[in-house]
């Protein structure tokens, strides 16, 4: 999940949540290399994010904040050892590229990351501060397109031993 802030005054934030539900799943490693999956979906929800809103940040400056360390530092260096993460990391330069916006990275601890909510399918705090959320339908064809754009064959990392 993830929230867009596109004020100061927080007036115009939107967010989105989704199940992997199989769909995108096939973009994480198998647990018998890597027990838990949270580097790869910290940097899926940026590459949603960039799906979900390119367009209207084109040109912008966007500070994204994660909260996974390993996800920030390939996020910043733009690469990855780990094949599946490194995949997604180039992705998330190609749309900032695409939509020309400058992407500025931060941690922020996972109590105080406001997109915690909307990850897990939590709405509480959005709709009592009136975000806006985006529609499972807007998300579903999100996620459509990175499927498409990282359809190479994700096979590949597992050849790689990673």
């Amino acid at each position: 999940g993830g929230v867009l802030a596109a004020s100061e005054d927080l007036k115009s934030t939107r967010c989105f949540g989704t199940r992997l539900d199989g769909r995108l799943a096939k973009w994480l490693p198998p647990t018998h290399l890597q027990t838990q999956a949270i580097f790869q979906l910290e940097l899926l929800a940026v590459l949603l994010l960039l799906q979900l809103y390119g367009p209207q940040l084109r040109g912008s400056a966007l500070r994204v904040f994660v909260d996974n360390e390993g996800a920030k530092c390939a996020l910043i260096s733009g690469y990855s050892a780990n094949s599946w993460g490194a995949r997604i990391v180039a992705r998330v330069w190609i749309e900032a590229a695409r939509w020309d916006i400058a992407l500025w990275f931060e941690r922020v601890a996972s109590k105080d990351n406001p997109a915690d909510g909307p990850s897990r399918q939590r709405w509480a705090l959005a709709r009592r501060l009136r975000w806006e959320e985006e529609s499972e339908e807007e998300v579903d064809d999100a996620i459509c397109i990175i499927e498409e754009v990282l359809e190479m064959n994700p096979q590949l990392c597992l050849h790689r031993g990673r």
